[in-house]
């Protein structure tokens, strides 16, 4: 082992082959522990670098949210809405303004919409997805 400059600690420096859903169950707690911390930047960068990895063929959240018939009638530009949906990740991933607020909903709906993809959920998943139920309205 070899020092990786993080303050001292010493840090198994291996190669690791994983596959998108390998590494999205096991990083899922990540993503949440980061939302409950408050760090929702961390959370959202997670959640929509997750949510890009997995394909899903079928029913998942983004999918509905951007076919939403209400959406549609909302906004006559289907880019604008996509770009609605993700202002917040792309911010995070592409800079543009000087800051942003990011808040507790889009970090939330994010980790949501990453979930989705999955068939199986991990229990800090689905403790995630009952906490979101029940909030859902204070958000």
């Amino acid at each position: 082992m070899r020092s990786n400059g993080l303050a001292g600690a010493i840090v198994a420096c291996s190669i690791r082959t994983i596959e998108p859903t390998t590494g999205f169950h096991e990083a899922g707690g990540d993503r949440i522990d980061a939302f409950g911390r408050g760090a929702f930047d961390i959370a959202l960068t997670l959640a929509g670098a997750a949510e890009g990895m997995v394909g899903r063929e079928g029913p998942h959240m983004f999918s509905w949210l951007r076919d939403n018939p209400q959406a549609k009638e909302r906004f006559s530009d289907r880019k604008q809405w996509i770009a609605l949906l993700n202002r917040e990740r792309d911010w995070l991933k592409h800079g543009g303004d000087a800051q942003m607020e990011i808040e507790c909903a889009p970090a939330a709906f994010m980790i949501a919409r990453a979930a989705s993809k999955l068939e199986a959920w991990t229990p800090k998943m689905e403790a995630f997805r009952a906490w979101l139920m029940r909030h859902v309205e204070e958000i």
